[in-house]
């Protein structure tokens, strides 16, 4: 790795055909992911920019420092891979042999995703409950259970009651 976290010597992001490159005064490298060090504790900070190999190209303190072509080349990439969707309503829940299909209501509109069972339910930051779809590995929050409708706490309780809990929590 060539000194790292000397984003100031020319490095910057440049997206062609769908790739994302890494260009600095000598050479320019496909970027394989970009990767937040601290995203639940830090994450407006410390940006690793790895090749296709998973090896740190780069390492950026605050892409805020980063030339503003570079910033916006990165911003939809960063969303895409870090936000969690908020989940405001549970339209339903079917089970099936997989586990439990979710159409769920957040911010952005009606979404669904597909979980294997209570193992893909967060219950340890009750009220707040997370889910991971089985399939994308995207995470999905409602950050408060007791804030939901009558309805959609109703779905919880009857299709998503983690071991142990028997629904407590859910009126």
């Amino acid at each position: 790795m060539e000194n790292p976290t000397q984003q100031d010597a020319g490095g910057r992001i440049t997206s062609q055909e769908g790739e994302l490159w890494w260009t600095t005064e000598s050479r320019t490298r496909p970027i394989g992911s970009l990767v937040r060090c601290f995203p639940a504790t830090a994450a407006d900070t410390w940006l690793s920019i790895r090749d296709t190999e998973g090896q740190e190209l780069a390492l950026i303190r605050n892409p805020e420092t980063l030339d503003p072509d570079s910033r916006n080349t990165i911003a939809p990439v960063l969303h895409d891979k870090y936000h969690v969707p908020v989940i405001t309503k549970i339209v339903s829940v079917t089970s099936s042999v997989e586990g439990k299909h979710l159409e769920v209501e957040v911010e952005e509109g009606t979404l669904t995703f597909d979980i294997t069972g209570e193992s893909d339910v967060d219950y340890r930051e009750y009220p707040s409950v997370q889910f991971t779809d089985r399939s994308k590995r995207r995470k999905y929050l409602i950050p408060d259970a007791a804030s939901l409708d009558q309805p959609s706490r109703n779905l919880l309780r009857q299709h998503l009651r983690s071991r142990g809990r028997r629904g407590r929590g859910f009126r």
